[in-house]
């Protein structure tokens, strides 16, 4: 059986479609680089983990564990590595009550 130029020609543009949108798919939903910081907060209340971190008032992580310690409470999260965290900037914990 002989494959035409143009049933070639179909299956290649088909295979190259596919291959960019599996890229493309990856690239929006793949992995991203993370940086994890750990914070100390007196109070923890309202704090969850899977909670947005936010750098004014965009989500730019998530809080990954709460530790609950006699005087405070560690709170480990990630930040996407797009975003620079300044190294001693006061961490803050605001909850808003609809």
């Amino acid at each position: 059986m002989r494959i035409s130029k143009t049933q070639l020609a179909l299956t290649t543009g088909l295979v190259v479609v596919l291959t960019a949108g599996v890229l493309l798919a990856f690239r929006m939903n793949g992995p991203t680089a993370r940086t994890t910081v750990t914070a100390y907060f007196a109070n923890s209340n309202g704090l969850f983990v899977g909670d947005d971190v936010l750098i004014l008032g965009v989500p730019v992580g998530k809080v990954s564990k709460i530790e609950p310690q006699p005087e405070r409470a560690k709170v480990t999260f990630w930040v996407d590595t797009q975003y620079k965290v300044p190294q001693r900037s006061p961490p803050r914990s605001s909850h808003r009550s609809w």
